[in-house]
């Protein structure tokens, strides 16, 4: 159900998709094309928290991200649905790396997982960059 919330695409394998990354002040729009299946999010910087929250339709996650020279990380620190916070011992966990290649290709890995309940969300690969500048 949280997933219907927040959009997310049905179950695929070899789905190409697409990024569009867009910049209003301090917040951040992505859009994921997964071949016609959009997911919206927004991001911004939680001062408090020291997270990124991201917000997927009906659920805010804060992501807390660390870095350890090669990849980032990314763990759930906090998750909201319809506004309504989740007890931290129900919180999916992550196993979220994103990285650069020695050919300088973005990769990722995005994974969750919500205890009782196995995983949530998986998908894996690779970006190329097509920059446009508009304006």
């Amino acid at each position: 159900m949280a997933l219907r919330l927040g959009r997310f695409p049905p179950a695929g394998s070899n789905i190409p998709v697409q990024v569009t990354i867009s910049r209003d002040g301090q917040r951040w729009s992505w859009e994921r094309d997964f071949n016609d299946h959009k997911t919206q999010s927004s991001l911004t910087y939680d001062h408090d928290t020291g997270c990124v929250r991201e917000d997927f339709g009906a659920m805010s996650i804060w992501l807390q991200p660390s870095f350890d020279g090669r990849r980032l990380g990314i763990s759930i620190h906090r998750l909201t649905i319809l506004g309504v916070p989740i007890p931290p011992f129900l919180l999916p966990r992550s196993t979220t790396t994103e990285w650069q290649d020695e050919q300088g290709c973005f990769k990722f890995d995005v994974a969750a997982e919500a205890p009782g309940l196995g995983l949530l969300i998986r998908y894996q690969g690779w970006l190329t960059p097509v920059h446009s500048v508009s304006g």
